[in-house]
């Protein structure tokens, strides 16, 4: 058997480790340009970001109820959970250093830094899809 502590944190997102697992999706991009005004946003979403512990246990109760009803999704159980992911740039805005002052090529904390834009020829992202064709995310927005 795997042993599935994680999966009670409460300091870990709930998408890392126990999924979401929803039909649909709401993704909301954000720069920020200043770091107070950030810090304040991101200590007041805090207490509504959703836990592993949270995701884990609706996801097990979904099932459950799933089962019991012939494989129809469960009207009565639904959730609306929310997550938060940052960039290097964004990182660095929010605590003012760099949060990888030194990474060794060929890292994924070497990729992180780069960023997407300067990453984009390797990972596809060209002719239509390159990055001066993006609506965020290319640096120059």
């Amino acid at each position: 058997m795997t042993d599935l502590a994680l999966r009670e944190s409460t300091e870990i997102q709930g998408d890392v480790l126990a999924g979401f697992k929803k039909d649909h999706v709401q993704l909301l991009f954000l720069k920020f340009d200043d770091a107070t005004r950030a810090r304040t946003w991101l200590r007041r979403l805090k207490p509504r970001i959703a836990t592993t512990r949270q995701v884990a246990a609706f996801n097990a109760a979904f099932s459950a109820a799933r089962r019991n009803t012939g494989g129809d999704d469960p009207k009565a159980l639904n959730a609306v959970w929310r997550s938060v992911s940052f960039t290097h740039g964004g990182i660095r805005t929010l605590t003012g250093k760099d949060p990888f002052p030194k990474t060794t090529e060929g890292t994924t904390e070497h990729a992180f830094k780069q960023g997407s834009a300067m990453r984009a020829g390797m990972l596809g992202d060209t002719g239509d899809n390159s990055p001066e064709n993006w609506l965020f995310g290319d640096s120059n927005a």
